[in-house]
């Protein structure tokens, strides 16, 4: 999670070997389809 939220920044983290970018401030929705996208889909659904 950071604060950069420039393209330049999610290549380099990318690039670094990261498996995600989650840039604050985030809505519930969207971290959850980014979590669900780097450990499987959860039983738990948010936002429904």
């Amino acid at each position: 999670m950071t604060a950069n939220a420039f393209d330049e920044d999610r290549r380099q983290a990318f690039e670094c070997g990261m498996s995600g970018h989650i840039v604050k401030l985030f809505h519930r929705k969207e971290i959850a389809k980014d979590f669900n996208q780097i450990f499987g889909e959860s039983k738990t659904s948010y936002g429904k």
